[in-house]
């Protein structure tokens, strides 16, 4: 559970921006979001 907190706060965004800002780009934001997180996600759930 550690390693979900350590995501959740060094990616600073909340679930409701998140969302707002899914809508209002109609999907797009996700897609950039997940590209310019990915190896923080990969380095803290140790996955290659």
């Amino acid at each position: 559970m550690n390693r979900f907190n350590f995501l959740k706060q060094k990616n600073n965004l909340t679930t409701f921006r998140f969302i707002l800002f899914s809508i209002i780009t109609l999907g797009i934001y996700n897609v950039v979001w997940f590209y310019k997180r990915n190896k923080l996600i990969q380095n803290t759930l140790g996955v290659k």
